[in-house]
C-alpha cells in the first residue's frame, strides 16, 4: 500500500476536529487524491455505514489496516514483566503459607477453648480428624514432568515404599526401641525420590516442613546434587502423593519406614552410617525420632543430625504465639491435646552427632526454645559423648527465616559439605 507524503493528523473518528489539519490532508496532488478514492470505493459497505465520509483523507499519513487497529491500545495484550510475575507468584505463596499457619493456629485454639467433656469415644474420634487437619500441608501432587526443563529427570528414581511392609519385617526390633503398629498402616505407600549418591558420598535423607511437599523441592535436589551428594525425599501421609492420613505418630513412623527402606539390601542399601538427616520446622520433630529410633535398631549411627529452625513442640509454639500476640487470657494450652514433641527423643540420643541451625530472623521459634533443646541433648543417657567430645553444634544464620528460601538451601548445602562430610 502507498503512502501520502502529507503532514501527521490525528483520525477524525478519534474526536478530533481541528480542521485545519483535514484541510492540509486534502490539499493533496490529483493523483494521491484518486488513488485514496478507489481505496474507500473497495472499501465494504458495512464499514462505512453511519459515519461521515472521508474519502481523500488520510488518517495520519498512513492507511490503517483492520489487524493494525486492533492493536491500537498499547499493552493490551503484552505479558507481565519477569520481576513483577515473579514476585506475584512469591506473594501468594507467602499468602498460602501464612494462610496455613493461621488454620494451623485456629485448631489449637479450638481446642484450647473446649472445656466441655465429651465422651471418651467421640472425643478420641474428633482429636483424631482435628489431628489430620492440624497437620495436613499442601496437597498439590508432584509429577516427574515437572522436572522436565532439567538435567535431574534422568536422575531422579520415584519409589512408593509399603510402610507396612517395612515395619513388619522390622516388628520385634521397633517393639524394643518403643514404636508400635497398629492397622492404620494398611495399604499405606510412601511417595519417595531418591538421587543416588556418587561412589563413597553420603546421602541426605530430608524431612521437609509443614507448608512443603517434594513438587516444591526441585531446586533443593539441584544444590545438593551441585554437592555430589545424594538425596532421599518423601512425602509424609497426607502430602502430596503418600497415602493415609496426617497424624503425629504416621508422621513419626514414616520417617523410620524411608529409613530402614534406604537401609535394607531390598531397598536401595544405603547404609546408617552413609545417612545424613536433615530435618526442617516440622521435619525435625520426625528426624529427632527417626534417629532416636535408628540408635535402638543399629550400632552404627547415622552420619549426622541436621535440624534447620527445629520446634521443641506445637504446644510451646502456640505458647509463643499467643503470648506475642498478648491473647493469654483467651487461650488455654492446658487443653491443647494434638502435639507432637521435638525435644524428648533429643535427649536420648547416645551416638548421633546433632546440628542446630537457627535463622535469626525466625519469628515462629524463639532462640532460647532452641539453645534449651540444644543443651538437653543427650541428657538422659550420653550427656558426656556429646559434651566433651564436641558432637553436636549450633549455628545462628543472620538472614534465614523460619521456611527456607533458595538462598537457604544453597548455604544448607554447603554447610552439610563442609562441616558434617567434612568431618
Amino acid at each position: 500500500m502507498s503512502q501520502l507524503s502529507v503532514p501527521t493528523v490525528s483520525s477524525p473518528q478519534a474526536g478530533t476536529r481541528n480542521r485545519s489539519h483535514q484541510r492540509a490532508a486534502v490539499d493533496t496532488p490529483t493523483a494521491a487524491h484518486q488513488r485514496t478514492a478507489a481505496n474507500a470505493s473497495t472499501a465494504h459497505p458495512a464499514a462505512t455505514a453511519g459515519r461521515p465520509s472521508t474519502a481523500g483523507i488520510v488518517q495520519g499519513g498512513v492507511h490503517h489496516s483492520s489487524d493494525q487497529t486492533q492493536n491500537v491500545s498499547p499493552g493490551c495484550g503484552q505479558k507481565l514483566p519477569q520481576w513483577l510475575r515473579k514476585a506475584s507468584i512469591d506473594g501468594l505463596l507467602s499468602l498460602r503459607y501464612a494462610v496455613d499457619w493461621m488454620k494451623m493456629l485456629g485448631g489449637l485454639c479450638l481446642w484450647s477453648l473446649i472445656f466441655v467433656p465429651l465422651p471418651k469415644a467421640l472425643s478420641t474420634r474428633i482429636e483424631k480428624m482435628s489431628a489430620h487437619r492440624f497437620l495436613t500441608g499442601p496437597k498439590e501432587k508432584p509429577d516427574l514432568m515437572y522436572l522436565k526443563d532439567t538435567s535431574l529427570r534422568a536422575l531422579v528414581q520415584e519409589r512408593f515404599i509399603n510402610m507396612r511392609q517395612v515395619l513388619e519385617e522390622n516388628r520385634a526390633s521397633l517393639a524394643k526401641a518403643g514404636v508400635k503398629l497398629d492397622a492404620t498402616l494398611d495399604t499405606l505407600k510412601i511417595h519417595a525420590w531418591h538421587i543416588p549418591a556418587p561412589p563413597g558420598r553420603p546421602t541426605v535423607v530430608l524431612h521437609h516442613g509443614r507448608g512443603s511437599n517434594m513438587m516444591h523441592l526441585e531446586d533443593v535436589m539441584q544444590v545438593f546434587r551441585q554437592k555430589k551428594l545424594g538425596l532421599l525425599l518423601y512425602d509424609y501421609p497426607g502430602f502430596g502423593r503418600s497415602g493415609g492420613i496426617a497424624t503425629p505418630d504416621a508422621l513419626n513412623k514414616s520417617g523410620v519406614a524411608v529409613s530402614l527402606y534406604a537401609q535394607s539390601s531390598r531397598g536401595l542399601e544405603i547404609p546408617l552410617s552413609r545417612q545424613i538427616h536433615v530435618g526442617n520446622s516440622l521435619g525435625s520433630m520426625v528426624g529427632a525420632y527417626t534417629t532416636r529410633v535408628l540408635e535402638h535398631l543399629d550400632e552404627n549411627p547415622l552420619k549426622a543430625l541436621v535440624l534447620v529452625n527445629p520446634l521443641p513442640s506445637f504446644k510451646q509454639v502456640f505458647v509463643h504465639i499467643r503470648d506475642r500476640l498478648k491473647l493469654g487470657w483467651l487461650l488455654n494450652e492446658k487443653r491443647i491435646r494434638v502435639d507432637m514433641d521435638g525435644a524428648t527423643p533429643l535427649r536420648q540420643l547416645t551416638k548421633t552427632p546433632v546440628h542446630f541451625v537457627r535463622g535469626r530472623n525466625d519469628k515462629y521459634i524463639p532462640v532460647q526454645q532452641v539453645e534449651e533443646m540444644f543443651e538437653t541433648v543427650g541428657s538422659q543417657g550420653a550427656r558426656a559423648f556429646y559434651n566433651d567430645s564436641g558432637q553436636k553444634k549450633l549455628t545462628l544464620w543472620n538472614d534465614t527465616h523460619h521456611r527456607l528460601g533458595e538462598k537457604d538451601y544453597h548455604q544448607l548445602a554447603r554447610y552439610v559439605d563442609d562441616e558434617v562430610v567434612g568431618t
